[in-house]
C-alpha cells in the first residue's frame, strides 16, 4: 500500500504515465504467446499505449517499464526468479521485488547486476522514474516491539 501510494503520487504529479495494479495481466512474451503474468504493480510510460490509454479489459500486449513483485508467504524463490526473468527478457527496464518479511527491495536490471536494498538504503527510480527517491524503511510499517509498541 505504501509503495503504491508513493508511486501513484509521484507518477501523477509528474505526468509520467500509468501505474497499473494487479488487476492487469500481461501477455507480452513472444517465446510463449500463451503465457500470462500478473504483477502487484506495474508502470508504463506515457505514450506507449495506443491513444495513450491502457486497455480496460483483456491483456497488456506490451511489457511494462517497471514491474513490482511483492513477496507473499506462499511464493517460492523459483517463482519469483521466473517472474523477474520473464519481464527482463522482454524489455522491462526495472523490476523490484519487495520483501515485507525482511524489509528489503531487490532491484533487477536487464543489463547489469542487481542489488538488494535494506531499510537504511534509498530506493530510486533510476532512468525509469527519474527523480523518485525514498528510504526503503518508509515502504514498510514500523516493526512492533515485544511490548506491542513501535520500535
Amino acid at each position: 500500500m505504501r509503495l503504491g501510494r508513493l508511486l501513484s503520487n509521484f507518477i501523477d504529479d509528474a505526468g509520467l504515465g500509468w501505474l497499473i495494479s494487479d488487476t492487469a495481466s500481461y501477455r507480452c512474451f513472444p517465446e510463449d504467446p500463451d503465457q500470462i503474468r500478473r504483477q502487484d504493480l506495474t508502470f508504463v510510460r506515457a505514450g506507449r499505449f495506443l491513444n495513450d490509454v491502457p486497455p480496460d479489459s483483456g491483456f497488456c500486449e506490451i511489457p511494462p517499464d517497471l514491474a513490482v513483485e511483492v513477496v507473499s508467504p506462499n511464493d517460492t524463490f523459483y517463482e519469483i526468479s521466473a517472474r523477474v526473468a520473464d519481464f527482463l527478457s522482454v524489455g522491462t527496464a526495472l523490476v523490484w521485488v519487495v520483501d515485507p518479511a525482511h524489509s528489503t527491495v531487490a532491484v533487477h536490471y536487464p543489463d547489469r547486476p542487481g542489488k538488494t536494498l535494506r531499510a537504511s538504503d534509498a530506493l530510486t527510480g533510476d532512468d525509469v522514474l527519474p527523480g523518485l527517491r525514498c528510504r526503503v524503511a518508509d515502504l514498510f510499517p514500523p516493526k512492533a516491539s515485544r511490548a506491542g509498541g513501535p520500535v
